[in-house]
């Protein structure tokens, strides 16, 4: 929530910027609504607060009247909103597969707020939607590295990955991946099977959700998966099962976090309940 508009928003952006293209890559959307958004502004001022020539925008008398009016007010309204405030809304995104534990994730993190932020959480699958939620939101999961905010830093886990194997043979070339859903879609993933596809694998992948019966099918050698930890808790209960160290390192089991600095959470905080949790699934 803020106590001064969109419009208003967008339209200090773009004097500041001197372009409408430079404003809407700060702001995260296309140059096109954002333009829009400045006619419907002068619309309802009744003035042109941009004068265009030739593709190019200036500033008009009454565009410069009126930012000089309203910039500081605009900005001062903001930190009074953050003083008074005292329970501050946090909007977590997520784009792409949901990830099983992000439920669990956000009680976490709900701890370590000590109740002064509630989480509002959306689900984002379509590509053309995220540049929209990504000015506005504190925390973005993502199966992919995407443009964020200059203010907002990136966390992924740096995972060596086992390779679990029940096959008569060590090669394991001929063998198709049994992932659950999830993970088969993350960054961390897609690395490893086209590296060793690289390297001769032409097995496929195969989605099984059930922990029990993925580790069955990986019992009776009937395919191999890949866990990040061979400490796994799924696993415990498959030590005879042969294990293969992958040396390909990085990615995280997350993909990508996206985190605003300004929250009252910092990344060391993040960074242990990531490590826990994805030790737990």
């Amino acid at each position: 929530m803020s106590f001064s508009s969109k419009k208003l928003l967008y339209f200090i952006k773009v004097m500041e910027e001197g372009s409408i293209s430079r404003a809407a890559e700060k702001l995260f959307i296309t140059p096109s609504p954002l333009s829009k958004k400045i006619r419907e502004l002068e619309g309802e001022l009744g003035v042109d607060l941009f004068c265009r020539i030739n593709g190019k925008i200036t500033p008009s008398m009454e565009g410069y009247k009126l930012y000089h009016k309203v910039v500081d007010l605009h900005y001062s309204l903001d930190k009074v909103m953050a003083m008074h405030n005292k329970k501050y809304r946090i909007n977590a995104v997520v784009y792409g597969a949901l990830f099983p534990y992000i439920e669990e994730l956000m009680i976490r993190m709900n701890e370590k707020l000590r109740g002064n932020a509630s989480i509002n959480f959306m689900a984002v699958e379509c590509e053309n939607n995220i540049n929209e939620f990504v000015l506005f939101s504190d925390i973005i999961f993502s199966l992919k590295r995407i443009n964020t905010k200059e203010n907002m830093f990136e966390i992924t886990n740096d995972l060596s990955p086992t390779i679990l194997s029940n096959n008569k043979c060590d090669d394991i070339k001929s063998l198709n991946f049994i992932q659950c859903s999830c993970f088969s879609r993350t960054v961390f993933f897609m690395r490893i099977y086209n590296e060793l596809k690289k390297n001769g694998f032409h097995g496929e992948v195969f989605c099984v959700d059930s922990n029990n019966i993925r580790a069955d099918l990986v019992k009776s050698g009937q395919g191999i998966t890949i866990i990040p930890d061979i400490n796994w808790p799924d696993f415990e209960l498959c030590n005879e099962i042969k294990s293969h160290q992958s040396q390909i390192n990085g990615g995280g089991f997350y993909s990508y976090l996206y985190v605003n600095e300004n929250l009252k959470l910092n990344k060391c905080d993040l960074k242990e309940i990531i490590t826990e949790l994805s030790g737990k699934h």
